[in-house]
Formats: structure tokens, sequence, C-alpha cells
């Protein structure tokens, strides 16, 4: 296929399960309209997903959660709180800007060097200060305020 100049798709070639001879020989600008928009013909492969971060090309929509998965970053916190499944960061200092934009991202250099370290509300922070970055400080600075929200309810004379 050299001296014609035509080539197999490399990802076909390591995921489709079928004989070699099956598979389609592209020339290179063939290949990239296979990669990029799937069947030439209007049929149902519609390309080789992309991933926008790394720019790399994987076999289908399964791979690429997959990669996604692997090599990128999610938010724990929005996929647990408010169903996000599917939001992806390139890289640990995008999903902390996140967390500090977000969520109540812990500032203090040893959890910041630890990474992860964030909470869904200001009290959970606040808690999570007053147990870990207090413990060495004097008794005297120990003490961290903790908001507490109280509803009362006045129950009227005529009731019982």
């Amino acid at each position: 296929t050299a001296k014609h100049r035509l080539v197999l798709c490399q990802l076909c070639v390591e995921n489709r399960k079928v004989f070699v001879q099956e598979l389609e020989i592209f020339t290179k600008n063939e290949l990239r309209q296979h990669e990029v928009s799937g069947d030439k013909d209007g049929g149902p492969f519609k390309g080789h997903p992309l991933c926008e971060f790394c720019n790399v090309r994987v076999f289908d929509d399964n791979a690429l959660w997959t990669h996604l998965r692997r090599q990128h970053f999610s938010c724990h916190i929005c996929e647990t709180q408010r169903q996000v499944t599917n939001e992806f960061y390139a890289n640990y200092p995008d999903l902390e800007a996140h967390f500090r934009n977000a969520h109540c991202l812990c500032e203090e250099d040893e959890c910041l060097a630890q990474k992860f370290i964030v909470f869904a509300s200001e009290l959970e922070l606040r808690a999570h200060c007053s147990s870990v970055h207090m413990s060495s400080a004097p008794r005297s600075r120990r003490h961290v305020p903790v908001p507490v929200h109280i509803t009362y309810r006045r129950q009227d004379d005529g009731e019982e």
C-alpha cells in the first residue's frame, strides 16, 4: 500500500473485530474524512471522537469516556450533588480553579499540596479547618465560629 499511497485506519485496525482484508483502505485525504466525519455515504459511522483536551482521536464514544476518566479530571462534588457526569477538566490546575470558583477549596498550603481537599459548603470547610489546621494552634485560637441557623415556629394559643 505504500507504493499506492493507501493506508488503513489504525484505530479501526486495533479495535474492529474483522479480518484485515475486510478493512477499508484510504488515501490520506479519505482517512482524514473517515476519522472526522465517518462514512462518506452517510452511513451509521460518524467518525472517531476527538478528545478536545489533548487532540487525540479514539475509536468510539466508550473509548472517549474511558480516556477522559483516565487522562483528565472531573469534579466529585458536582458528580454527587448535581449528578453532572460528563464535565471534564484538562488537568488538575483547571479542576482546582473550578473548585475555587464553584465550591469551598481549602487554601492551606498542606491541603493544596495534597490536592482534592475541597468541600461542598462553607460549614464543611470550617469544620475541616478547625479539626485539621487548628489542632496544633494554641487553645485560645482554636475557636472557630460556626453559624447555626435556627427557625422558630410559634404555636397559636387556640391549637392543642
